[in-house]
């Protein structure tokens, strides 16, 4: 009986001694493929030129409508909405950037407009834009005709934005 004790202490030594040594390779090897991965997204933003945006065709889609084309990331689908307080159509675009469609440029150039403080005009992509502030907001607004398009946000998608024009009829 004391032989027959003495060897399940034994086993359940050897048992807990494996399960400690596993446990201790399992935690060492994530670690080690963690470390890899933070050392290899690190070279990744390193790499990358600064303030640019980079378009990856294979990961981004032409969003077209309202006279203008965007590049946006594949499976990004933008929510419009017509806006309450004015002749305006609010797109929503990645990452909390916005864009306005604004149907009566000339309303809105009449009662928002002087609420912002014009800073300068600017050539981002093809696109000329004025470039306003408002309580420390950046807002980029392009007009064509009576039609213009303001916009809030990360300038560099801003770079992939094109007016197309509307479709003749």
């Amino acid at each position: 009986m004391q032989n027959k004790i003495k060897l399940n202490t034994v086993l359940l030594v050897i048992i807990i001694i494996l399960l400690v040594i596993g446990l201790v390779y399992v935690f060492l090897g994530n670690s080690k493929k963690k470390e890899d991965n933070n050392l290899q997204q690190n070279i990744t933003v390193q790499d990358e030129p600064t303030g640019q945006a980079e378009i990856n065709n294979s990961s981004t889609y032409t969003y077209k409508n309202h006279g203008f084309t965007i590049e946006l990331p594949k499976g990004y689908i933008p929510h419009e909405e017509q806006s309450e307080g004015g002749p305006a159509t609010i797109i929503t675009l990645p990452n909390s950037n916005r864009l306005n469609y604004v149907s009566d440029a000339s309303f809105w150039e009449e009662f928002n407009i002087p609420q912002y403080q014009f800073i300068k005009n600017e050539k981002i992509g093809e696109t000329l834009f004025k470039v306003y502030t408002s309580s420390g907001i950046t807002i980029y607004y392009f007009k064509q005709g009576n039609v213009a398009y303001e916009y809030v946000g990360d300038k560099n998608l801003l770079s992939t934005f094109r007016f197309v024009g509307w479709a003749q009829n």
